[in-house]
């Protein structure tokens, strides 16, 4: 029987519509890297000349109101920073407010990806991160981080965290000045088992295309893996981690998987060499399955699926989207 996406998809608009209305929606949390070099807070070079830390600087309109800010320094860099943000103790390179919103400048020795983009995240609890990130062409990279770990914080900081990152200048240059709409979270919900994701021209079903990425990650297996599992599988959930910008002509969105496989006989013999439980004769390893889907905000152009556990950083995943 041929099945009518768009008529589904019409269908579970409708449902999702009293859905909405009732506030419900599904986060999946996004686990951090750590970054692995702190920015110390040195003297400059540059056209302008920042204040010293501590004297008032100018100020950024954010919302309808004027935040005063103070000029921060780093070796190379500069950025401005709300009045009342403290420095971490310990780093030259991170702010917090009063309420925990955190604003990061990093200077890493690597890059895990020789480009830009910016990102929003799903954190753990609600909160969420965006980053704004640029490769040095030197082997290194920037990444401006401002993250909150509860969504209250989230919704009041992170316009005026986002201006402030656009202030940054490098070497004389600004270069997120002129970036223009930034990765956002997408309209999407869960309901009646299937998950949709809602552009301006239509809902896009993402289940379909989950179940093929999952098939062809199996079809991948050795032959040694593949007799290990009946071939039978079950997608426990599926939801947004994560969206890109700047990154190629198209918005990235990105979903995560969780699946749960079938062992077989053998498999269940060997039932003590899993690193992680067996439940009802199946295993859901941690790392679940990413799809990544590419629009221009109306329609889906392509989409893309990725293991998760082959990734370790956010630029990283990048880098395997750009491509």
């Amino acid at each position: 029987m041929t099945i009518d996406k768009k008529k589904i998809a019409g269908i579970v608009l409708a449902i999702l519509a009293g859905l909405a209305a009732a506030g419900i929606i599904i986060w999946q949390p996004w686990n951090r890297p750590e970054p692995e070099t702190k920015a110390p807070v040195q003297q400059i070079d540059g056209d302008e000349t920042p204040e010293a830390p501590g004297e008032k600087g100018p100020v950024l309109q954010v919302g309808g109101k004027e935040i005063a800010c103070t000029i921060y320094e780093g070796d190379g860099w500069s950025i401005y920073v709300p009045e009342g943000w403290t420095v971490r103790e310990g780093s030259g390179g991170m702010w917090m407010s009063r309420d925990e919103a955190v604003l990061e400048v990093w200077r890493q020795e690597t890059a895990d990806y020789d480009g830009s983009f910016a990102s929003v995240t799903a954190g753990k609890d609600g909160g969420r991160e965006r980053m704004l990130y640029l490769a040095d062409g030197k082997g290194g990279s920037w990444e401006l981080r401002g993250f909150a770990s509860n969504p209250e914080s989230w919704a009041e900081n992170e316009k005026l965290m986002m201006e402030t990152a656009r202030t940054f200048r490098l070497n004389g240059e600004a270069p997120f000045a002129d970036w223009g709409s930034l990765a956002e979270e997408p309209d999407w919900q869960e309901a009646e088992g299937m998950t949709v994701l809602f552009l301006d021209k239509d809902g896009y079903v993402l289940d379909d295309e989950v179940r093929k990425a999952v098939e062809a990650y199996m079809g991948g297996w050795s032959g040694e893996t593949r007799a290990l599992f009946t071939g039978e599988y079950r997608v426990e959930e599926i939801a947004w981690i994560s969206s890109y910008s700047e990154l190629v002509e198209e918005y990235v969105n990105v979903f995560r998987a969780d699946v749960r496989y079938e062992l077989s006989q053998e498999g269940m013999e060997r039932i003590g060499d899993w690193e992680f439980p067996v439940q009802d004769g199946c295993v859901q390893p941690p790392d679940g399955l990413l799809l990544a889907v590419y629009h221009d905000g109306g329609s889906v152009g392509r989409t893309k699926w990725l293991d998760e556990g082959t990734l370790e950083s956010q630029a990283g995943l990048a880098a395997v989207l750009a491509q």
